[in-house]
């Protein structure tokens, strides 16, 4: 089955995305979120809603269908993450190649990193299929965990190259703005 993943409006996946999702909202009943990446998925869905691209393809009855289903998948999302919060950095094995970036994301915004154990933390950020950079485009992740991450960029090999991409590539060029930890920069 195809999931849905987030393009801006500027991007041609759009158009393609936006019909899943568009099927995925029209078929949706509610339920319980059961896996890291339905979540991911429908938080996908909900960035399209929330940049104002779904609204477009609605007429005024089927705008106010989409908002209500938004929001049963918001309180589902919530349920979700009020299962799995303690043991989210286990899910990150567990998450599909296109969401690895998302993951991150979506711990910042529903700000579960506020209880993220730092020792957990670590196993999980050394593991190689971690991305930094997928981690470092999270400001207030960053922000929580300054001296660990200090520690493993200072440790990591990929760290200059990740230096290099935040202050020497143009902006336009890069995926996501990085940020580096307080502690390594100050």
């Amino acid at each position: 089955m195809e999931r849905i993943k987030y393009f801006p409006r500027s991007d041609m996946a759009v158009g393609h995305y936006l019909k899943v999702a568009l099927e995925l909202l029209r078929r949706y009943k509610g339920s319980s979120v059961s896996s890291i990446n339905q979540a991911l998925e429908l938080y996908n869905v909900i960035k399209y809603y929330n940049d104002g691209v779904l609204t477009l393809y609605c007429n005024d009855n089927a705008f106010y269908e989409v908002e209500s289903v938004i929001d049963h998948i918001k309180k589902d999302i919530g349920k979700y993450i009020g299962r799995v919060k303690n043991s989210i950095l286990n899910q990150h094995k567990h998450v599909d190649v296109e969401y690895k970036d998302d993951y991150w994301k979506f711990i910042e915004e529903y700000k579960i990193y506020k209880n993220l154990d730092s020792v957990e933390l670590e196993k999980v950020l050394n593991n190689e299929s971690v991305l930094l950079y997928d981690v470092l485009s999270n400001a207030k992740i960053v922000t929580q965990f300054d001296e660990l991450i200090k520690t493993i960029l200072l440790n990591e090999s990929s760290s200059a190259e990740l230096l290099i991409d935040k202050y020497e590539i143009d902006y336009e060029h890069r995926k996501s703005e990085l940020h580096f930890p307080k502690a390594l920069l100050g």
